[in-house]
């Protein structure tokens, strides 16, 4: 018996010494929501772990519990065998826990020595600037990224901010990384280039804890994988024994009932009307760095046109420019219609951009009716009105809230986005700019919100859906419109679609005529 009790003993300290986080019985409420209920499982050390589940499923609450942002209500949090109970992220990252969000944290006007200093890095009250710029730029030569330090942060692309708030997670001491969509707005190959260089740094003992909503990412980079549903824990199983459809019916509760399909796509028809015509639009960015270079399409009623390119090829500037919001530099935009079109955009940026934050989900749902009839009658508002309006698109586009009163921040980031899309698509737009707009969304949300874009096209309008993701633009699109280097590289026709062609149309690799560039699909 004694052999058997020290057995056991070993067994335990094994497993200690191999576990880096344990959560158990993990639960958080915001006011009626519940985030997390009773969840418990471990991540071992030098693994690539991934955490998957719907949108609200409790994912981002329960990683901003352990770095310190969030304090659960019940439940202990233990790290290395240790129980921990951080009050700020600063607890958290004196034990070597790193997270890195999906919208970055970077602040744009500092350079990036000077958010390496704001992260804690130096604690000196008098740093030595010239010695923190050689380390940090010797030590990001190691990680694959050579930086200027003095280099303002606004000037970098989204790519290289993102690469930037992993190594500085990293230059910071992370011992254990917490990667909230790292690749939700990375192309497929940018994506794939930076889990696989995390996935390597498990080697020498760095957890990795990896949000994502991508089936593909998990099975290729992941080796754990963790699903929740509604808040609760649901299955830790190994990556080599699952597949994707077990994944995605753990991930869906039993009732019910989403959709894992893509949408069917509505065809256009021929005769269909041009809605815009864009004509050689060129503009320069703040860098004044030329990102559109002649561009040129047209988009017709009835029509959904995808345009797809690796980040950072002008597709920024030309959402914006389409949907109104930036003027070119040259070029035209010319539209059929005598009147004034009704336009919409839903940016890539949800959170900064697509949303007031501080606003409730009723203010954020109305921002573009309040001040019209029958919202608002001699300069008065009518709240009854604005009530309505806004529960019947909660009810309409299906977003899950327990008031529409609470601040929209307090949603998680798939019914935020519900949110911006129900108050874009409200009212029969002739146009809609849509970028990137299922970036980090699960797939039933996704789904929901491709739906909503043919709807648009099925109902007579044009939808200009920019996207870094090539399965969407292929299941949604008519046409593809595809920019290398800030210009038309080619457009394809749906019976020409194939991601081959699209990925040497978005390198620069293949040379395609445009001849249909300016026809009617």
């Amino acid at each position: 018996m004694a052999e058997a009790r020290q057995t056991r003993m070993n067994e335990n300290s094994t497993r200690v010494e191999t576990v880096a986080v344990a959560f158990q019985h993990i639960s958080k409420s915001f006011d009626a929501v519940v985030a997390n209920d009773d969840v418990t499982f471990e991540v071992r050390k030098g693994s690539f772990h991934a955490l998957l589940g719907e949108n609200g499923a409790g994912k981002t609450t329960l990683v901003r519990m352990l770095a310190g942002e969030l304090v659960p209500d019940a439940g202990v949090i233990l790290v290395n065998g240790e129980q921990c109970r951080f009050r700020s992220p600063r607890n958290a990252r004196a034990r070597g826990i790193r997270i890195v969000h999906q919208h970055s944290v970077l602040i744009p006007n500092l350079s990036i020595a000077e958010n390496f200093l704001l992260d804690g890095t130096e604690e000196r009250q008098i740093p030595n600037m010239t010695v923190l710029c050689a380390k940090i730029r010797f030590e990001a030569d190691k990680f694959g990224i050579p930086l200027d330090p003095r280099r303002a942060v606004w000037e970098l692309s989204a790519t290289q901010r993102q690469w930037l708030e992993v190594f500085r997670a990293l230059f910071g001491g992370g011992q254990i990384l917490i990667l909230d969509e790292p690749t939700a707005l990375l192309s497929l190959i940018e994506g794939d280039a930076l889990l696989d260089r995390l996935r390597a740094l498990t080697a020498g003992g760095i957890g990795i804890i990896l949000i994502t909503h991508k089936m593909r990412e998990v099975l290729k980079f992941a080796d754990t994988v963790t699903v929740l549903r509604k808040g609760r824990w649901v299955t830790t199983e190994a990556v080599r024994d699952v597949t994707e459809e077990h994944l995605a019916a753990m991930m869906v509760a039993a009732d019910g009932a989403h959709e894992q399909v893509a949408p069917q796509r509505m065809a256009v028809k021929e005769g269909f009307s041009k809605l815009i015509t864009v004509n050689s639009l060129s503009c320069t960015d703040h860098r004044g760095r030329q990102v559109l270079d002649s561009v040129g399409f047209v988009l017709s009623r009835g029509e959904v046109l995808g345009v797809a390119g690796v980040s950072g090829n002008g597709q920024g500037e030309l959402a914006r420019i389409v949907a109104g919001v930036e003027r070119a530099f040259s070029g035209s935009i010319e539209q059929s219609s005598v009147r004034c079109l009704i336009r919409r955009y839903i940016p890539d940026d949800r959170i900064r951009v697509g949303t007031a934050a501080t606003l409730s989900v009723r203010d954020n749902l109305t921002l573009r009716d309040f001040q019209l009839p029958p919202c608002s009658s001699w300069g008065l508002l009518n709240r009854s009105v604005v009530d309505k309006l806004a529960s019947s698109r909660v009810s309409l586009f299906q977003i899950k809230t327990p008031s529409t009163t609470i601040p929209v921040s307090l949603l998680s980031g798939g019914n935020i986005q519900r949110v911006v899309v129900a108050r874009e698509l409200a009212g029969d737009p002739d146009l809609v700019v849509a970028h990137n707009p299922t970036a980090g969304l699960d797939v039933a949300t996704a789904v929901f919100v491709r739906r909503r874009l043919v709807d648009v096209a099925a109902g007579g309008g044009g939808v200009l859906l920019i996207s870094d993701d090539l399965d969407e633009l292929i299941d949604v699109a008519d046409r593809i419109v595809v920019l290398h280097a800030g210009r038309v590289a080619g457009v394809l026709g749906r019976s020409q679609f194939d991601r081959v062609v699209l990925a040497g149309l978005m390198s620069g690799a293949t040379d395609r005529s445009i001849d249909t560039m300016n026809s009617a699909p």
